[in-house]
């Protein structure tokens, strides 16, 4: 994963999010049920990230690469 680095920024979060397709709500209810809130603060640099938040994004980008094609 090339866009989230190990201290992430908000302008990461933003193409990480991008570059998926997804919306703030669905990247959201992947991350387990994060509130949409939270992925703002997060995007707009209002909020710090946590450190955890690296892993945790590259497992909702390996579950989505392992879904069957549509």
């Amino acid at each position: 994963n090339g866009d989230v680095k190990k201290n992430p920024k908000s302008e990461d979060m933003r193409s990480f999010r991008a570059r998926l397709g997804l919306t703030q709500q669905q990247l959201a209810e992947l991350l387990n049920g994060l509130s949409v809130r939270t992925l703002q603060d997060w995007e707009q640099g209002s909020t710090r990230i946590p450190c955890y938040l690296p892993l945790a994004l590259c497992e909702v980008e390996r579950r989505l690469n392992a879904q069957p094609k549509k």
